[in-house]
C-alpha cells in the first residue's frame, strides 16, 4: 500500500509536464490526484485478480500506473473547464 502512495506521487509529478495545455492545478494537487489514481487502480486490479492488496504484483503496478495517469488526465480536463 505504501508503494502505491509513492508510485502515485511520482506518476503525478511525471504526468504534469507530459500533459499539454493550460495548467490550473499546482504540483501538490497533481501529485495528490496521481496518488488517488494509483491507489484506485491498484485496488481495482487486486480485486479483479483476487490478489492480496498488501502484496504488490506486476499487474497491480501496471493498474496503479494506468489509474494514476487516467485520473490526472481527467482532472486536467475538468480543471481546464472550471474557473477556480
Amino acid at each position: 500500500m505504501i508503494f502505491f502512495v509513492a508510485f502515485g506521487l511520482v506518476l503525478g509529478l511525471l504526468a504534469r509536464p507530459v500533459l499539454a495545455g493550460a495548467r490550473r492545478m499546482g504540483i501538490v494537487t497533481t501529485s495528490a490526484i496521481g496518488l488517488c489514481g494509483a491507489l484506485l487502480g491498484g485496488l481495482l486490479v487486486a480485486f479483479i485478480t483476487d490478489q492480496r492488496v498488501a502484496t504488490w504484483s506486476t499487474a497491480q503496478l501496471i493498474g496503479g500506473g494506468i489509474g494514476a495517469l487516467l485520473l490526472v488526465f481527467a482532472a486536467t480536463r475538468v480543471f481546464r473547464r472550471v474557473a477556480l
